[in-house]
């Protein structure tokens, strides 16, 4: 499948967040690019978890992603590494 043309907001927000890093045009970037090579609604569908557990990070998306596909059940992420955001 092609990637977005539109990017869903999902999408914007964790660029939003990570926009706000040095960088986090890479990590954006990178994540996008996922959808070239996994499922589409799998990585979308790890950014939207990532972002309601408070931690829009590269690194938590692909661990949420890779347990999606495996079948897992996604680990909360533990309490020191949540942030407030913006």
């Amino acid at each position: 499948m092609a990637p977005f043309a539109e990017l869903p907001e999902a999408f914007r927000r964790l660029q939003y967040h990570l926009l706000k890093r040095p960088g986090g045009d890479r990590e954006m970037a990178e994540i996008l690019a996922l959808v070239l090579q996994h499922d589409e609604q799998a990585v979308l569908r790890a950014v939207e978890m990532a972002l309601s557990s408070d931690v829009p990070t590269k690194t938590h998306v692909l661990n949420l992603r890779h347990r999606l596909v495996d079948g897992k059940p996604p680990a909360a992420p533990p309490v020191a590494a949540r942030k407030p955001w913006s």
